[in-house]
């Protein structure tokens, strides 16, 4: 006789009944959730419908017919689960019949918008369509590569007519149909991973294609000319100032330029008519008549001695010499006429034609023994300091008016 072991029995049951009352509370809070259940007479609708990319937009409810999904550009295939009310109801999706709470077929997804139809069919020949419309979204940087269905295993991955599509490259751009943002590409021109040509993008969203668009990166909203140029994207001479703002258009290539677009050639800042770059004397006065350095006659000072050269009677002073309202320094002055320089003249005030030495001096106006009596007029030179002299001057120890040979 076997023994039946009761304590595992009672176990057993204990944690059987546990789980099932979990599983059956998280699948009831799924349903209150998620599924409507009418109670009445047979309806066309569904109590769900279930997708496997993006997300129903609004969320399902049998009495909402129409949807959005958004889908990633890597989501290029969908599958929809349908759960009809009516057990007995037939489900067609794209016409083609999908059992009840039973995923569909996957389902190409072209770039851009898809409009799935889902229609439930009741016996007595009641209808009603749910439509789907998923836009899959054009790639992220990087998105786009090795996403090509294997032919060899397509069949099994698609129904045949998306098989098909996923094959097939209709604008022979090397881009199958299902990857191909860009329908219609021109012969022959190179396209993106999305399957669109230059003429057919128009990045910055200006209105005006990527390979006619000479400004890209147009701000949003910019208003721009027939070459997708906003004001603020025009610098016709390439100085770094837009056009707009440029006062000084044709600026010469690689000269500096003010805020205002202008370079030294294109200005006259002191209105003389000489350009900033040539002018040697800015700020001349209005209105002041200036040579080809731009430089009036008040400007003109060669020698840099703070005389302009109009009024200097002495140009070339040298660097640093202080000069007189003539602009003459000690160095080019002969007050006396004596042929010894200012600078340099210890007799100032020569009479007229005297003969000087290199000092400037005349006999006149030198007395070499101290006497108080020019050497001109000195008829005893060497007279010793401190002697009394005559008008000659002659001190009486030179003198020998006899003539003996003994001085006075």
């Amino acid at each position: 006789m076997k023994i039946v072991d009761t304590k595992r029995i009672f176990r057993n049951c204990f944690w059987i009944a546990i789980f099932t009352s979990l599983f059956m509370m998280q699948h009831q809070s799924v349903a209150i959730k998620d599924t409507y259940m009418p109670i009445g007479s047979p309806s066309a609708e569904l109590s769900d419908l279930k997708i496997t990319a993006g997300k129903l937009e609004p969320r399902f409810h049998p009495s909402i017919l129409d949807y959005r999904v958004q889908a990633a550009f890597t989501d290029f295939v969908i599958e929809l689960t349908p759960v009809t009310t009516d057990n007995q109801a037939k489900v067609l999706i794209k016409g083609k019949e999908v059992q009840s709470s039973v995923a569909s077929p996957k389902i190409l997804l072209h770039p851009g918008n898809n409009v799935i139809p889902v229609q439930v069919v009741l016996a007595n020949g009641t209808k009603k369509t749910y439509t789907l419309t998923v836009q899959r979204s054009a790639p992220l940087p990087g998105e786009g590569f090795n996403l090509a269905v294997q032919f060899e295993d397509c069949e099994e991955f698609l129904d045949l007519d998306d098989c098909r599509a996923a094959q097939n490259d209709a604008d022979g751009d090397g881009v199958p149909d299902f990857m191909d943002f860009c329908p219609d590409t021109p012969l022959g021109e190179e396209v993106d991973q999305s399957g669109c040509s230059n003429s057919q993008k128009d990045t910055d969203g200006d209105g005006v294609t990527d390979d006619m668009d000479i400004c890209p990166n147009t701000p949003a909203g910019a208003a721009v000319d027939q070459n997708g140029c906003s004001p603020d994207q025009i610098d016709t001479d390439g100085d770094g100032v837009p056009d707009y703002l440029d006062l000084c258009p044709d600026t010469p290539e690689g000269e500096t330029v003010d805020q205002n677009g202008c370079s030294p050639s294109q200005k006259d800042s002191d209105g003389d008519g000489v350009k900033d770059d040539k002018d040697l004397c800015p700020d001349t006065p209005e209105g002041a008549e200036v040579d080809q350095n731009g430089c009036s006659i008040d400007q003109i000072d060669t020698d840099g001695d703070g005389v302009p050269d109009y009024l200097d009677q002495c140009p070339d002073t040298p660097a640093g010499a202080q000069v007189d309202e003539n602009g003459c320094a000690l160095s080019q002055l002969d007050s006396d006429g004596d042929g010894v320089t200012d600078d340099l003249d210890q007799c100032p005030n020569t009479p007229a034609s005297m003969q000087v030495d290199a000092n400037g001096c005349a006999l006149s106006q030198l007395d070499s023994d101290g006497d108080g009596v020019t050497d001109d007029i000195d008829q005893c030179p060497n007279t010793p300091a401190g002697a009394q002299v005559d008008a000659n001057g002659c001190a009486i120890s030179q003198l020998d008016s006899d003539g003996d040979g003994v001085t006075d």
